[in-house]
């Protein structure tokens, strides 16, 4: 099996990346991670991130992207800022409280998703989203995670964060096997 690739969430290290972005990714370098996913860009250019990587021999391994950023009228915009990173992952790593209020909220969610999904293949990128806890308590009935995922396509990447699934009482390994092929990224503490 091939080695898989390790890259740090510079949300971990946002404080310092707010105070000095490019050595804290020179510092990451030198810890010998591969790649980052940023979460935030602090007032760079993709233009001058993609520099800062190449320089650094980073990879960007994905981009934590505010939900508005994928409606249609901002999908474009987000997907050219990705291509010059050399990101396929626009990754929402929360939703605003009404779009996860009920199993019907999740249901509509899950529609702008898809379409959203459709959109971005025709770019060349991916959709997905990130669990915290409250996708792993049950609501009207339902786990909030299956409400979505079971409700969108494959090529909505399900981005596991496991300490958040394991926080939130899920056990995300059945969770990875009933979607496979969906966990295209992950996320380890």
């Amino acid at each position: 099996m091939p080695r898989l690739p390790i890259g740090l969430q510079l949300y971990s290290v946002r404080k310092e990346c707010e105070a000095d972005l490019p050595g804290t990714l020179a510092a990451v370098a030198k810890m010998g991670y591969e790649g980052v996913e940023f979460a935030g860009y602090y007032g760079r250019s993709a233009a001058e991130l993609r520099a800062m990587l190449d320089d650094l021999g980073l990879l960007c391994c994905g981009t934590h992207t505010r939900f508005d950023t994928i409606l249609p009228q901002n999908l474009a915009a987000t997907a050219e800022f990705n291509e010059i990173l050399g990101n396929p992952y626009l990754i929402v790593p929360s939703m605003p409280a009404e779009r996860r209020a009920s199993r019907s909220a999740w249901l509509e969610t899950a529609r702008v998703f898809n379409a959203a999904s459709q959109q971005a293949e025709l770019l060349g990128k991916y959709v997905g989203y990130h669990n915290h806890a409250i996708e792993f308590q049950p609501m009207d009935g339902e786990l909030p995670w299956d409400t979505f995922f079971a409700n969108t396509p494959k090529r909505v990447v399900m981005q596991v964060d496991i300490g958040n699934a394991l926080h939130g009482g899920g056990d995300p390994v059945p969770y990875i096997a009933r979607y496979p092929g969906r966990a295209l990224t992950v996320h380890l503490k």
